[in-house]
């Protein structure tokens, strides 16, 4: 009986399954884009030419392997690109364009590959640009499909999405790349675009109330939401008035805080490249770790942080009932950089490849406190209509790291391995990274103490948040009243208290 009236509640919740599949595109292209190091390292390139036995198809020199884990992250920085292409045509269209362009490059980037190398560059950066789309179309689902307090735990799987998929995606190239062979990981990625995107075109359509297996009742809340949203635009009408594309960048880049997360998500992406596309090559190169034991450690790295999101969505609802907003969200912003800074440090001067393991996985895991807490949720906070463009100036800001760090990594480590100058060039790149690592709180803390007045909630949620609390007031004193109609007062209420 119980599972009978779980499944029964689960025709209320479609917009939970419809959120699912917009969660696994995000997940297939942070897997797509996380794993072209370990299929370097797994066949894709040699790491030593002059070696007979080294089995790597082809002979590139570190600066050409630098250049083609870069090229998506040149790419990536452009994503403001579709993002206001999406903004004018529709989100939904634009995403659906896009994974089909983005599946059709993975299936055939093999092919392009033994072609030339410019043509890869020039895919890798494509893909780059195009795969920016669904990092800021999970926030603008999230503003569509969430409902109440619903929008908070949808942007926190974001997090997880990308999260998993840092993990996921060394490890599935690392593992695919050496028992099976590197052009399969392309292959299994460009399918899942395409099953992914198919299962969207059916089931999950540009408006909620749209959607045909959508139950009577959840459509009620939709409407419900809807009347909520009209009434705060209605009494903020000079805020929410139409603006072009141009106007709305404009007036995003004039705020403190916007600037301050830009200079973060620099430094935080710095960061976040370096354990993913640059930290490989190091265990490898110095420690002498194998591909499969790099792949375990960043699969363990990714669950870890899906593990520290998950306490950050249990954790921030009951938080915000017992401390400030702001202090809440400024301990998640800063707290985890101190803590990445002594790792990054002893990532470089300890020699031991199960200690590294275990301080990547430390960092990774920090990583998703700060994405889960701040980035993502702050931003949306803030202002919920117009996140997805503030996060893609943001991220896009922030991946210009994405393509900067591999090439400074080649440039700073670009000595004989054999010699010991290369392990300490290695040293001097993670005393950087923690350098930056350090420059990121301080920039969010200037950005605090400049504004202060930017950094509160934004007037939509306040409002969602005094109808469910007033009206569960009202379910409350009603129950009081007649006690023998409570569930079916309840159920009378049930779309005004999500």
């Amino acid at each position: 009986m119980a599972i009978l009236s779980a499944l029964k509640g689960l025709r209320h919740k479609y917009r939970y399954f419809a959120y699912l599949l917009t969660i696994l595109m995000l997940l297939s292209e942070m897997v797509s884009s996380c794993g072209v190091s370990l299929a370097m390292l797994g066949g894709l390139a040699k790491q030593d030419c002059n070696d007979p036995s080294d089995t790597g198809e082809y002979c590139w020199s570190e600066a050409t392997k630098a250049a083609v884990v870069a090229a998506y992250f040149y790419g990536n920085w452009l994503q403001i690109i579709p993002t206001t292409l999406a903004k004018r045509t529709g989100f939904t269209i634009t995403t659906r364009v896009i994974a089909l362009v983005d599946g059709i490059i993975q299936l055939t980037f093999p092919y392009c590959i033994q072609i030339s190398i410019p043509l890869t560059l020039v895919l890798q950066a494509l893909r780059g640009m195009c795969g920016g789309i669904f990092f800021t179309s999970s926030m603008e689902f999230t503003r569509k499909w969430g409902i109440g307090s619903e929008c908070k735990t949808f942007i926190s799987f974001v997090g997880i999405a990308c999260q998993l998929g840092n993990g996921l995606g060394p490890f599935l190239a690392g593992l695919v790349s050496t028992h099976v062979g590197w052009r399969y990981f392309f292959y299994i990625n460009g399918l899942s675009y395409l099953i992914v995107l198919v299962l969207m075109v059916i089931f999950v359509p540009d408006c909620p109330q749209h959607a045909w297996a959508m139950s009577e009742t959840e459509k009620a809340l939709f409407e419900e939401k809807q009347k909520v949203l009209i009434r705060s635009v209605s009494e903020n009408r000079a805020e929410d008035a139409p603006k072009s594309i141009t106007s709305k960048i404009k007036d995003i880049l004039s705020r403190v805080y916007v600037i301050s997360f830009c200079i973060f998500a620099f430094m935080d992406v710095f960061q976040l490249v370096t354990l993913i596309a640059v930290t490989p090559f190091f265990m490898h190169d110095i420690l002498d770790a194998s591909t499969e034991f790099i792949s375990y450690t960043n699969l363990f790295g990714g669950l870890a942080t899906v593990a520290c999101t998950l306490v950050c969505i249990m954790t921030l609802p009951w938080l915000d009932k017992r401390y400030p907003w702001f202090w809440v969200r400024l301990c998640f912003m800063t707290i985890p950089q101190i803590i990445r800074t002594v790792l990054y440090i002893g990532i470089a001067y300890i020699s031991n490849k199960w200690a590294v393991a275990v301080m990547v996985i430390a960092n990774l895991t920090t990583w998703g406190t700060i994405f889960s807490g701040s980035i993502v949720t702050v931003n949306y906070e803030i202002d919920p209509k117009k996140a997805p463009i503030t996060l893609a100036v943001i991220n896009g800001v922030g991946q210009l790291c994405g393509f900067i760090v591999p090439l400074l990594r080649a440039a700073i480590t670009n000595v004989e391995k054999h010699l010991p100058l290369y392990k300490e060039r290695w040293q001097q790149f993670y005393c950087l990274t923690a350098i930056t690592s350090t420059l990121a709180m301080m920039a969010i803390l200037l950005g605090m103490q400049l504004r202060p007045d930017e950094w509160k909630k934004h007037h939509s949620l306040l409002a969602e948040e005094t109808v469910k609390k007033e009206v569960k007031g009202f379910v409350n004193l009603a129950i009081e009243a007649e006690p023998t109609r409570g569930e079916s007062i309840v159920m009378e209420n049930k779309a005004a208290l999500y």
